[in-house]
């Protein structure tokens, strides 16, 4: 994860899903993260309940499996993870949001059609988090980092 850039912090195994070749090599993993509202978020009645919020998080392949779809692959997953935990509620969707540098943004398109979307749209939660990001962003990838959201229909 440190060789990839990734924020080692908040890791759950329990929330990880990896890919691996017949044999048990490590090809790739990513993670998906629920994210909590802030108290000041939650909706006072009789306003409905807010769409529960996700964050794909750590999403690294082996860079010499790059290209061969894993990394799309581990994305429907994580979104499928998403679709199960919250397919039981009321909700009838979800968010999923993620961080990632402007270079990367096009691949999450094409893998999960996340777009982009405004910091402010994200849970401050996950605001806070970007703000600090975005300055370690720009001195180690040298990129901006971008926030990116998909809804998701249950």
């Amino acid at each position: 994860m440190l060789r990839a850039a990734i924020n080692p912090l908040g890791l759950d195994a329990s929330r990880t899903l990896v890919a691996a070749d017949p044999a048990g090599a490590w090809l790739g993993s990513g993670q998906l993260s629920r994210l909590q509202r802030a108290p000041w978020q939650r909706p006072q009645p009789p306003q409905p309940p807010a769409a529960p919020a996700f964050e794909l998080r750590s999403l690294v392949v082996a860079p010499d499996r790059r290209g061969e779809g894993i990394g799309s692959a581990l994305v429907r997953g994580l979104l499928d993870m998403a679709r199960a935990e919250v397919g039981g509620t009321a909700a009838g969707e979800a968010e999923v949001f993620l961080t990632t540098t402007a270079g990367l943004a096009p691949f999450y398109s094409r893998a999960g059609a996340f777009g982009r979307c405004a910091l402010s749209e994200a849970p401050p939660l996950l605001a806070a988090e970007v703000a600090v990001g975005t300055l370690v962003a720009a001195l180690v990838a040298r990129d901006a980092l971008v926030v990116m959201r998909r809804r998701l229909s249950l």
